[in-house]
């Protein structure tokens, strides 16, 4: 097993990555935080190869809590030096923990050998090309965990075995996360990753997707997100094009033509990148040709390098177009057929929590959830369920939950995001819940003006403080021809068991 790819970055000293080398199965491994998402699809990776597992995390909630405990060797709750005994032969360490965690302070004293998440995840799913003949990475401020699950799910369905890492729940493969299939040449084996731009951990302060080897290269979309590390658009933009700069010449970049800071980038890319560079979306050069709507997703026909595609999607609106739009491209270009793409499409049933349907609420209304709480997702998902369900009142219920949804940064944007709601159902939360990473009190988004502009503009928007309070205005007041849609990456106060269980 090759780990070469656990090299050190930015001058950083070699020690705490001596003797990956002779990592082998039955080996044990700790997971710090083991219960974070990436997290649990590193142990399950690490399972489906053979080591030992052993994690800990400050409490196992359900749902990521109950898969641990499925994977798991041995678990602890709570962060302890005791932990680490007896000594493991690695610790993985997530990124939500900082040097003063006691389990990282015993690793640094005992000099035990510790990763990030990504670095594992290019040791052990990528390595080099005598491991994996082709890294397809999906990258993006939105669609990549869709893209991502489409090309892994395009890949199954013709009988490719890929390996893959999901940042989500895919509803057409077995998991998240699969290594490559070893049964097959070196050269024919595929993995496809998700890369994210979040930083890696305390002491790997650089995005997810350069620890990855793209041979390759998606990028979705380039907007301004994680607002807790990134101080501004234009080092996000620089991190993607460094990214770009690592490709090999044999290599390819698709790269969607939407959006004023791609235009601009790709611009340049198309001049400097080492490899080809390739646009899809509306008027591109993968394009899409046609779509037309209707109850089960849209109908797709689409213009890729060399042939065309015809295809019956179960997701609808534009922005899914152009996920699967990525998709197709990549698929040819790693020699599927265009039957192959088509029928892969075809059975495409998307990614839990993306526009995922959960049926009617006692109330006869459609039950949406969705994941988005960037504004321009907010929208582009709105404006697709819209799009799917004509005639229907679309009832919309927004929690603002992640770093950069919670700052005012976006205020003015979230206006115009709901462009296709027609009420508006907006959850205001507690200072000490959710904004206790702003810099002050000028920087939190304000739900109370969101409001009042949201009204101005004609659209009916209530608040409410508790997602108790919101849930119960629901029941009480949709009715059959409504879609319910339940905006948030959080859990929403389980505002969904609760609309469901009512």
């Amino acid at each position: 097993m090759d780990y070469s790819l656990f090299e050190a970055k930015k001058g950083e000293s070699r020690t705490r990555i001596d003797n990956l080398s002779n990592l082998k199965a039955g080996d044990h491994i700790h997971l710090s935080a083991i219960c974070g998402t990436g997290m649990g699809s590193v142990a399950s990776v690490l399972k489906q190869l053979g080591f030992y597992i052993s994690g800990s995390d400050k409490a196992f909630y359900p749902p990521m809590g109950d898969v641990v405990r499925a994977l798991a060797d041995k678990l602890y709750e709570g962060y302890s030096l005791e932990n680490l005994n007896p000594k493991p032969d690695l610790v993985v360490i997530g990124n939500n923990l900082s040097a003063n965690n006691p389990e990282i302070q015993e690793i640094i004293a005992k000099g035990i050998p510790y990763a990030s998440m990504p670095e594992v995840f290019g040791a052990l799913l990528i390595g080099d090309h005598n491991y994996c003949g082709i890294s397809v990475v999906v990258t993006g401020t939105h669609g990549k965990t869709t893209t991502t699950a489409a090309i892994a799910s395009i890949l199954e369905s013709a009988k490719r075995k890929p390996g893959y890492f999901v940042g989500g729940v895919p509803n057409n493969l077995p998991g998240g996360v699969r290594p490559p299939d070893f049964t097959r040449p070196a050269a024919e084996r595929i993995v496809v990753l998700e890369g994210d731009e979040y930083d890696s951990a305390y002491f790997a302060k650089w995005p997810k997707f350069l620890s990855y080897r793209p041979d390759l290269l998606i990028i979705t979309s380039i907007e301004f997100d994680h607002a807790d590390i990134y101080e501004n658009l234009l080092e996000i933009e620089r991190e993607f094009s460094r990214l770009v700069s690592m490709m090999p010449k044999s290599g390819l970049v698709l790269v969607a033509n939407q959006g004023k800071s791609l235009e601009r980038l790709v611009a340049g890319w198309k001049r400097n990148a080492p490899c080809k560079v390739i646009t899809y979306g509306q008027n591109a050069e993968l394009n899409i040709i046609s779509r037309s709507a209707n109850t089960e997703g849209q109908k797709l026909e689409l213009q890729l390098q060399n042939m065309k595609v015809m295809a019956d999607a179960k997701m609808g609106g534009l922005q899914n177009a152009l996920n699967l739009l990525a998709a197709a491209g990549a698929c040819e270009h790693l020699g599927l057929s265009s039957d192959e793409i088509s029928e892969g499409i075809s059975k495409y049933r998307g990614v839990l929590r993306r526009q995922t349907v959960h049926g009617k609420l006692k109330t006869g209304a459609i039950l949406i959830e969705d994941f988005a709480h960037h504004p321009t997702a907010v929208k582009l998902t709105l404006d697709g369920i819209k799009e799917q369900y004509p005639g229907k009142r679309i009832v919309v219920a927004y929690e603002p939950r992640s770093n950069t949804s919670m700052r005012s940064f976006f205020q003015e944007e979230y206006v115009h995001a709901f462009g296709a709601a027609d009420l508006i159902l907006l959850l205001t939360v507690g200072a000490k819940e959710i904004y206790s990473n702003t810099k002050s009190e000028s920087g939190k988004l304000d739900i109370q003006k969101l409001t009042l502009d949201l009204k101005a503009l004609g659209k009916e928007t209530l608040s409410f403080v508790s997602a108790e309070e919101l849930g119960a205005w629901i029941l009480g007041n949709t009715k059959t021809e409504d879609v319910v849609v339940c905006m948030s990456n959080g859990d929403f106060g389980g505002l969904i068991q609760k609309l469901q269980n009512s």
